[in-house]
């Protein structure tokens, strides 16, 4: 997500839950497998969470935080140049064919733009209205 759009970041980690879930369930050939529940703000899942860390400690993806005056973190992600090569050394991979990885990101495209377009809680909105089944637990209202 963080190659796609020109490798422009992803303001916060709700957004970037948000467009992978988005991801997963818009576009059938992006089988990432992730199971989501509902939480504070629609869709989470702790494995992407976790894999997103990983990629951070691998320095394929950089995330920096900036204190909000409530007391929160803002996150933004990154991808590094390590990442950029990473992932320009696997579309270019005539073996990877089979994992669909050019439509992969063509989706992800798609997606990354319209949620990094869209105030946050526009985005979310439109997550709630299609998914409502991840909006029991939300603190989100609008």
């Amino acid at each position: 997500m963080a190659y796609a759009s020109d490798k422009e970041p992803v303001e916060g980690r709700t957004r970037m839950q948000k467009m992978l879930f988005l991801l997963q369930q818009e576009y059938k050939s992006c089988d990432f497998q992730y199971k989501y529940h509902a939480y504070d703000y629609g869709p989470y899942s702790s494995t992407l969470q976790t894999d997103l860390d990983e990629l951070i400690d691998e320095g394929l993806l950089e995330e920096e935080d900036q204190a909000l005056p409530s007391g929160k973190y803002k996150y933004r992600y990154s991808i590094t140049k390590k990442g950029i090569k990473h992932v320009e050394s696997a579309l270019s991979d005539p073996r990877n064919k089979k994992l669909q990885l050019k439509q992969i990101y063509r989706s992800s495209e798609k997606i990354k733009a319209f949620a990094n377009s869209a105030n946050l809680n526009d985005l979310l909105k439109y997550v709630y209205a299609k998914y409502p089944e991840y909006t029991k637990f939300s603190i989100f209202e609008f």
